[in-house]
Parts: structure tokens; sequence; C-alpha cells
């Protein structure tokens, strides 16, 4: 595994989220979607975001790193079939998973969609650096 593609593809997601759900992105429509406030934002800032900044890297890093894992194992190791790999294993577990948040805890369907094109480009993003890099 190649563990600088592994963090520059964390850190890729992770600036991709930061623009994906600010109000240059779709962040507005998303805290419209989940019923939050800027009051609520401002409390949440106030709580301090850097341990959950934190935590959220570990967690991509984790995503990356078993990303990178697929990608080796069936042999992806140019940038198209990196990207590839990675949109399968977003329609096979990213797209299911998430529809349950649709199912059971009553989110819109437009939180559904945001949060699924999120992981969609985060992902193929992500095979993209990993497969390029292998």
């Amino acid at each position: 595994m190649n563990w600088l593609a592994i963090v520059v593809a964390a850190v890729v997601q992770m600036a991709l989220g930061a623009f994906w759900y600010s109000p240059a992105g779709f962040g507005k429509q998303w805290m419209k979607e989940m019923k939050y406030t800027d009051k609520d934002i401002d409390k949440a800032k106030a709580r301090g975001m850097g341990k959950y900044y934190l935590a959220a890297f570990i967690g991509t890093l984790v995503t990356s790193a078993v990303l990178a894992l697929f990608v080796s194992g069936v042999g992806a190791d140019t940038v198209g079939a990196g990207a590839l790999t990675a949109f399968w294993l977003w329609l096979g577990f990213i797209v299911p998973v998430l529809l349950g948040s649709v199912l059971w805890e009553q989110k819109s369907v437009r939180v559904y969609i945001i949060g699924v094109a999120y992981h969609l480009v985060a992902l193929l993003v992500m095979g993209s650096i990993i497969g390029g890099w292998q």
C-alpha cells in the first residue's frame, strides 16, 4: 500500500467535504433539510470543532486505507481503474446503507442525495489518486 497516496486521498476528501457542506457548496440546502439554523452551527463551533475534525480525519484515513486494499486487490493500477473500483464500492455499500437514513430515520430524500453524491465524488477522487499511484 502506498501510504502517501492514502494520506493525500484522505486530505483531498476532507477538503472536498469542507467545500461540499459549505455555503458555497450544498451546505445551505443541507442545513435547511436538516432543520439546522445558524445558531445551531454557532453552538457547535463554540463546543470546539477540532476534536470532531480529528475524528473525521481518522475515519477518512480508514476509508482511504481500506479503499487502497480494494484497489490493490483488484489490480486497479490506473486512475480510471481506481475510480471504477471506488464507484462499485460506492454503489454496493454507500448507496444502500445511506438509504436507511431515509427509510428508518425519516431524513429527507434531498439529504440522502446530497450525502450519496458527496460520497460518490469523494470516492471517485480517492480511487483515482490511489489507483494512479499504484
